[in-house]
This record gives structure tokens, C-alpha cells and sequence, in this order.
């Protein structure tokens, strides 16, 4: 389709986004968490890097279901699709060297690692590779204990007879996979004391109220499901007590939240029911709410004086009304 600003409202809630961004002061770096396209077409990845390379700030993309599985739609309701779930390779090529650590100017201020930049044989489909686009981004002159993990669990699952893939999770548990991925990064920071991690992802832990008003994390999961978000939580307390995973930021729901990303149907104690979860509305608005046409949170850490460990001190959301007029969000 027509990716001209005039004519594209994804395009005008990005570019939009980028310039308020540029507007302010004290940003540290962005991340834009998923769904950088319609239909991972590789057109729409270009279109996104050319809008996002005016970001004056670092920042870094992450994979959404969206991006996935590249696919052309007729006026009739029928499509073409690739043969396989190459996506995932167009977003290597157009976004490696920002992940490779190849773009970042002053390293000392921030610095991305342990991007795989390679495909690897997907375990659970076993004909095809895939790029699972797992990373590190660190800000050293700030902390030397504070890792945010950027993390892959987009579908790799043809959603036929949909197009793309499905909203569900997959948690890629093989190797070269992102389970494989977070068990090596955290065994290589688990003799540190005092680290604090952020997770940050397309899919959030927690189901839509709408569909799952009770937590449970079983009916119409359109992203984790219980026993996923279980194995997620005896991964990370493998290597660190749940209080070292200080929050979560995620997409794909089209919802603002901000609560608690396991509920106790989905916990496996206490203290994991105490883990922040934040979610922000994609820039292309969500069809049924068009209260806002863009949106971007906002994240504050501080160092505990004694320890040093990181911790959240603040969260706040901006979005842009259709009126063009920028607003703090109500809490």
C-alpha cells in the first residue's frame, strides 16, 4: 500500500512519536516494542527504519506477531504469503546493525549485546530457520548491574487459513531459541550481586481482561498461556529471586495497562504476583478506541543508596489526540 505519510496513519503516528521524542529532554534511549509492520513485508521494515533513523536518541526494535510471516491481501479477502515465516530475516537485514552495536556512537552511555545474529534451525517446525531476535541493552555509565532484556516469543506458526501467524506465544525452547538464549544470558550474570533486570517484549504476560477477565490465561489466549507463563517464571528463578526482575514493558494487546504481570492464577508465588507489567497502545490506534493516534511510556530508574541496585521510580504515558494535541495520560 501507500506508505506516504499523507496516507498512512501507522506512518503519521511513528513519525509523530519520533518528533516528540526529539522534543524532549533526558531520553536515554527507545525501544519500539513490536508489530513495526502490517504484514512483515519487507517495503514496510524499510519504511519503518527510514522513520525511526530520526530518533536523536539510541534505540532499539523488537520483533512483533505482525512482522513475522510476510503476506500480500487482495480486495476480495484472499492472500499471498511467503513460503515460510521470513520475517524475521527481513528485520535482520534491515535492523542488524542497529543490534549488532555497530550504530551506537558513545558506548560507554549505551551498549547493545548478545543479538545472535544468525538464523537457527526452528525446533518446533524443524523446515525451516528462524532469527530469533533476542538482546541486551545496557547503559554502563549509569549502572553496571542493570541488564533490560529484550525478548522473542512471536509465533513462528503459519495462522492459516489467516494470514501471518497466530497472537499466541511460542516460547522457542530448543536450542539457539529464546528459552535457550535467557538460561545462557542469566547463568553468566548469576555470581553478580545486587542485578536488576527489566524485561522488554512484544507479548505481555497478561491475557486482555475482555477476553480473560479472571487471570487464568487459558481461554482465547492471544498471547502467554498459564503453563507458559509458569515456565518463563521457573526459568528466571533458576538464576535470580523474582525481586530482581523489576518490571516489564510489552505491545500487542492495542491496551494501555499497568499492573501486575502474573495474576494468581498465573504466579508461582507471591513475590511473582508483585512483578510491575506495563503495556502501551500501538501508534496505529486500536480500531474500536480512537481517543489516541499515538502513544509512548515513559521509564525512570534510580539506584538504591546502600546497595546500589536498580529499582523503577517512575512510569508515565503520553498520547496524542486526534486534535494533534499531546497530553500526559491520566493515571
Amino acid at each position: 500500500g501507500n506508505l506516504s505519510y499523507e496516507k498512512c496513519k501507522p506512518v503519521r503516528a511513528l513519525t509523530d512519536a519520533v518528533d516528540k521524542i526529539n522534543s524532549m529532554a533526558d531520553i536515554d534511549g527507545v525501544f519500539v516494542t513490536g508489530d513495526l509492520t502490517a504484514s512483515a513485508l519487507f517495503e514496510e521494515f524499510s519504511r519503518a527504519r527510514s522513520i525511526l533513523d530520526g530518533l536523536t536518541v539510541p534505540w532499539w526494535p523488537l520483533l512483533g506477531n505482525h512482522d513475522s510471516w510476510p503476506y500480500t491481501k487482495h480486495s476480495d479477502g484472499s492472500f499471498n504469503q511467503t513460503d515460510s515465516p521470513i520475517g524475521d530475516e527481513y528485520f535482520a537485514t534491515i535492523f542488524g546493525d542497529i543490534l549488532n552495536n555497530s550504530k551506537t556512537s558513545n558506548p560507554k552511555s549505551t551498549s547493545v549485546s548478545k543479538w545472535p545474529g544468525k538464523a537457527t534451525l526452528n525446533g518446533d517446525y524443524q523446515t525451516y530457520n528462524s532469527w530469533f531476535h533476542n538482546f541486551v541493552v545496557t547503559f554502563p555509565d549509569f549502572s553496571d548491574k542493570f541488564d533490560i532484556l529484550a525478548l522473542d516469543w512471536v509465533s513462528r506458526g503459519a495462522a492459516l487459513p489467516y494470514a501471518g501467524v497466530g497472537p499466541e506465544v511460542e516460547l522457542h525452547d530448543f536450542e539457539g531459541g529464546t528459552m535457550d538464549w535467557l538460561r545462557t544470558t542469566l547463568a553468566e550474570k548469576q555470581s553478580e550481586a545486587n542485578m536488576s533486570f527489566f524485561l522488554m517484549q512484544h507479548h505481555p504476560f497478561h491475557n486482555r481482561d475482555s477476553l480473560d477477565p479472571l487471570g487464568h490465561n487459558i481461554a482465547f489466549n492471544f498471547t502467554f498461556d498459564n503453563n507458559q507463563d509458569k515456565s518463563v517464571e521457573k526459568l528466571l528463578s533458576e538464576y535470580f529471586p523474582p525481586s530482581a526482575y523489576i518490571g516489564s514493558q510489552a505491545g500487542h494487546n492495542h491496551r494501555w495497562f499497568n499492573g501486575t504481570a502474573f495474576t494468581r492464577f498465573t504466579a508461582l508465588s507471591n513475590e511473582w504476583m508483585q512483578m510491575p507489567a506495563f503495556e502501551t497502545p500501538a501508534c496505529k490506534g486500536w480500531y474500536v478506541d480512537e481517543d489516541y493516534v499515538s502513544s509512548i511510556q515513559f521509564f525512570r530508574f534510580a539506584k538504591q543508596p546502600q546497595t546500589e541496585q536498580v529499582m523503577l521510580s517512575n512510569v508515565f504515558g503520553m498520547w496524542k489526540t486526534p486534535d494533534g494535541v499531546w497530553q500526559r495520560k491520566p493515571v
